[in-house]
């Protein structure tokens, strides 16, 4: 069997439920395909419309969750450049690290991860979806086939559209994911700050971001906590002035994390071993 036909079978495998239920986790279900398949140690997937809102779908595993939330939480990472540009990246740990310091920081202290392979969905999902895989080593990414890996992001890609629509909605189900439905609390954190502190939403982000950042934590469980209301807005204000006169600037609100912007790797990136 070639890549795509081990894809299939390891999608029949999974045990199916009702066709709702089937379809909320078929995300999931496609990342854990895409591990098995593909030798990988995590797979998520994600989708954006928005600059300031990313939505994830699906993941093979709690530590691969947490990888993709990270890249949302710094703001930075190279599903976000994949996403941008629409190419392909590869990037082991010496790319992330000089790339996108403060993810590599958050991902090295979190997770086993150490290389990522960030693949833009195509077809009806150009410019919306991506598809990261994760490795624990360089080693491991260096072994890595990325024309298989792009094989199967096409097929991720396909069984997506090829879900039914929910009814009434028009909308797939799988946006319904448990992941999904999580992410969406970011939205509702962001609106109430935006109201209480008077800001942008972009702004606003940055702000619950930052304070993620400095917990060591992430924007989805933040977030959870203003929506709960455990953390207020004026903390979240507070929190940032102080630390931007303690570092010595100005008392500003918009924190965003430095980058050099978007730039695409190939392979040769890839030194192998």
């Amino acid at each position: 069997m070639n890549v795509v036909e081990e894809f299939a079978a390891a999608m029949d495998a999974v045990t199916g439920r009702s066709r709702a239920e089937h379809s909320a986790l078929l995300p999931n279900k496609l990342a854990w395909a895409c591990v098995r398949v593909l030798g990988v140690s995590g797979a998520s997937l994600s989708v954006s419309t928005d600059p300031d809102l990313r939505i994830p779908l699906g993941a093979s595993s709690e530590a691969a969750s947490t990888a993709e939330s990270l890249q949302y939480t710094t703001g930075t990472g190279p599903c976000l450049d994949a996403h941008a540009t629409g190419v392909a990246v590869l990037a082991p740990e010496p790319v992330l690290a000089r790339r996108w310091p403060v993810y590599h920081l958050h991902l090295v202290h979190r997770t086993a991860f150490r290389a990522v392979h960030a693949l833009p969905l195509r077809g009806g999902l150009t410019g919306i979806g991506t598809l990261d895989l994760y490795f624990e080593s360089d080693a491991a990414l260096a072994a890595h086939d990325p024309r298989a890996a792009e094989a199967v992001a096409d097929a991720v890609a396909a069984a997506l559209l090829a879900d039914p629509a929910a009814a009434g909605t028009g909308e797939p189900i799988w946006l319904n994911s448990p992941l999904a439905r999580a992410r969406t609390t970011v939205a509702i954190a962001v609106g109430m700050v935006v109201i209480d502190q008077d800001l942008s939403p972009a702004t606003a982000l940055e702000l619950i971001r930052g304070h993620a950042r400095g917990l060591e934590s992430t924007v989805d469980l933040i977030a959870r906590q203003i929506v709960d209301r455990a953390l207020t807005p004026a903390a979240l204000t507070a929190d940032a002035h102080t630390a931007a006169i303690a570092a010595g600037g100005s008392p500003v609100l918009d924190l965003p994390v430095a980058d050099d912007g978007p730039m695409p790797l190939t392979t040769t990136d890839v030194q192998p071993h």
